[in-house]
C-alpha cells in the first residue's frame, strides 16, 4: 500500500512539474518569436538602407522604390515599441543574438520618442525621394542614418557578437 501511495505521489509530483513547465516554455517560445519578428523587421529597415546606398553608389534601383520603402518604414515606426515586450531582452532569454539593451525597458518613453523621430525622418526622406532628385536625396541620406536610426541605436542597441 505504501508503494502505491509513494508511486501516486511521485506521479502527481511529476505531473505538476510538467504542467508548470509548459506555460514557461510557451512564454519563452512567445518571447523568442517576438525577438525573431523584431529582428526580421529591423533587417527590412537595413535592406532599405542598403538599397538606398546601392542606388546612390551605382544607380541600382530607383528613387520610386526607395520612396516606397521609406514610407513603409515611416508607417512602421509607431509599432517599434511594441516589438519589445517585457521579458525579451538578451539577459531575460539567455541569448546573445539580440542587441536590445536593458535601457529599452527602463526607458520605454525614450524608445517611443526615438521611434517617433525615426518615423518623422523616414517620412521626410521619402518626400525628398519622391521629388526624383538623386543629388538632393544623396545629400539628405548622408545624415539620415545618424539622425533617424542612430537615435535608437546609440541609446538602445548594443553591438552583437559576430557569428
Amino acid at each position: 500500500m505504501v508503494k502505491c501511495i509513494k508511486g501516486l505521489c511521485l506521479a502527481g509530483l511529476a505531473a505538476v512539474l510538467v504542467w508548470t513547465a509548459v506555460p514557461q516554455t510557451v512564454v519563452a517560445d512567445g518571447h523568442m518569436a517576438a525577438v525573431e519578428a523584431r529582428q526580421k523587421a529591423m533587417r527590412g529597415f537595413g535592406g532599405a538602407m542598403k538599397a538606398s546606398g546601392m542606388f546612390l553608389k551605382s544607380g541600382q534601383g530607383s528613387l520610386a522604390d526607395i520612396e516606397q520603402r521609406l514610407r513603409r518604414m515611416a508607417s512602421a515606426a509607431d509599432k517599434i515599441p511594441g516589438w519589445f515586450p517585457k521579458g525579451t531582452s538578451s539577459d531575460d532569454l539567455g541569448i546573445k543574438t539580440s542587441g536590445a539593451k536593458p535601457a529599452i525597458w527602463a526607458d520605454m518613453e525614450g524608445l517611443k520618442k526615438a521611434a517617433a523621430n525615426f518615423g518623422k525622418k523616414s517620412g521626410e526622406l521619402a518626400q525628398i525621394a519622391a521629388k526624383g532628385d538623386k543629388a538632393a536625396f544623396g545629400a539628405a541620406f548622408k545624415s539620415y542614418g545618424k539622425e533617424a536610426c542612430g537615435t535608437c541605436h546609440r541609446q538602445f542597441r548594443a553591438k552583437r557578437p559576430k557569428n
